[in-house]
């Protein structure tokens, strides 16, 4: 029919069912399954920096929450807070926690405390390897 333009690609099995689910969400769930893309997107992103050792202990500069926040603006604000950590640490906790939400309606409130828990921890791995690595280096 239009001899330029080639034909559409058929999709895989989880391309289907990826389209089944999300037409089966509700706009807001769809919104919020879109920001979660966009923040697994950026993780993408982020693999190509090749990361500097560092020599002294980075803190993490708390940002509190805002009012009513969103699960994916307060992933956004722990990664801004615990900048030091590495998106491919924190990815399958945070995909669980964030499946948690859209598919099973856990609220946003109680999903950010159990991601605010997960970053805690990674923050201590981070700073526990940090120590062991430059101990007797002064």
């Amino acid at each position: 029919m239009f001899p330029n333009i080639p034909p559409a690609q058929q999709q895989s099995k989880e391309e289907r069912k990826f389209c089944k689910l999300y037409k089966s969400l509700s706009d807001d769930q769809r919104k919020t399954l879109l920001l979660f893309a966009e923040f697994l997107n950026e993780k993408l992103a982020d693999t190509g920096i090749i990361k500097e050792a560092e020599t002294v202990l980075q803190l993490p500069v708390l940002i509190e929450a805002t009012e009513n926040e969103s699960v994916v603006k307060g992933i956004k604000r722990l990664k801004s807070s615990y900048f030091m950590i590495e998106n491919d640490n924190l990815l399958h906790e945070v995909s669980s926690l964030m499946s948690e939400h859209i598919m099973k309606g856990v609220s946003a409130e109680d999903i950010i405390l159990r991601i605010e828990v997960v970053f805690k921890k990674f923050y201590q791995q981070y700073k526990d390897e940090f120590i062991k690595e430059h101990q007797g280096i002064e």
